[in-house]
């Protein structure tokens, strides 16, 4: 017999035909998902997407047939043990970096639901912020929460939360041989983000401050996690924010630079449902 957790996460895959995303936007794991529907499929007897290697899983016949089903049954659940009518609870798509999810606001997400049972709160990870951007203003996302320089757009509404110091770090070996050699900060080793075509980083931003021109990048990632644990393995400099960097494992090295703020935005008309949700966030930032 089909579960409801089972149900939900049919449905939220079948949405996203995805199943990183899928894991992404509920805060689990990748073969969690998988084992889920794997459990519906046999308790079921059918197939419900279909698998091709290096492909995306779509829905099957059956996928489609069970997934109104499957929504109906979770919306009269939803009613019975809230005592919510159909129209009573409103979704707000909120945009934020995996990193961000991972390490501040997945934890929190229990706490926001037993306050407001009245919101469905949809996570989608957005890593790229200027598609954060472009997809507030379309209105494909209610919100979104990112730590950057806030964007200069009358279009958008936006709240600062408490900002974050960060410096230029390094392994101790690292910054004893920047050291020793009389290397400048221009020529040493650095790990960025990748390049953005639509402008520069907050990151790019605070070392063009610092008279910083990084001629030397060895890496790059788009996961804050994937360049601390480069930095603190020695294969580079990295700009990082003071609260992810582990006490004693790497060192301070450079002038002082302007702190990050933590942006949260939405759309100039946000309604009641969405400003929920960013004081929310507001209150969840300035804590962290």
């Amino acid at each position: 017999m089909a579960t409801r957790r089972q149900l939900e996460v049919f449905c939220a895959a079948a949405a996203d035909c995805n199943f990183r995303d899928t894991a992404d936007r509920l805060g689990m794991s990748q073969p969690a998902i998988s084992s889920h529907i794997e459990a519906l499929e046999r308790s079921l007897g059918r197939k419900l997407f279909v698998r091709r290697r290096g492909t995306t899983p779509i829905l099957s016949d059956d996928g489609i047939r069970l997934l109104e089903t499957a929504r109906q049954t979770l919306e009269l659940n939803r009613r019975l043990s809230t005592g919510l009518g159909p129209d009573d609870k409103q979704r707000v798509t909120l945009g934020l970096r995996h990193y961000l999810l991972e390490t501040v606001v997945r934890s929190a997400i229990p706490r926001f639901i037993d306050a407001h049972p009245d919101i469905d709160l949809d996570l989608r990870v957005t890593d790229d912020v200027n598609e954060m951007f472009r997809m507030v203003r379309a209105g494909q996302l209610d919100a979104g929460v990112f730590r950057g320089d806030p964007p200069v757009d009358p279009t958008m509404v936006f709240r600062i939360a408490k900002p974050s110091v960060c410096a230029i770090y390094a392994a101790p070996a690292l910054a004893r041989r920047i050291e020793a050699e009389g290397l400048s900060l221009d020529d040493a080793p650095f790990i960025l983000f990748p390049e953005s075509p639509r402008g520069r980083t907050w990151i790019m931003r605070r070392l063009d401050e610092a008279g910083i021109d990084p001629r030397n990048v060895v890496l790059r990632s788009q996961f804050p996690d994937v360049i601390l644990q480069w930095a603190i393995e020695g294969r580079g400099l990295a700009l990082l924010l003071d609260t992810t960097v582990p006490p004693g494992v790497l060192e301070r090295i450079g002038p002082p630079l302007r702190p990050v703020p933590s942006v949260i935005l939405a759309g100039a008309h946000a309604g009641p449902a969405v400003v929920r949700v960013i004081d929310f966030l507001e209150c969840l930032l300035n804590a962290a």
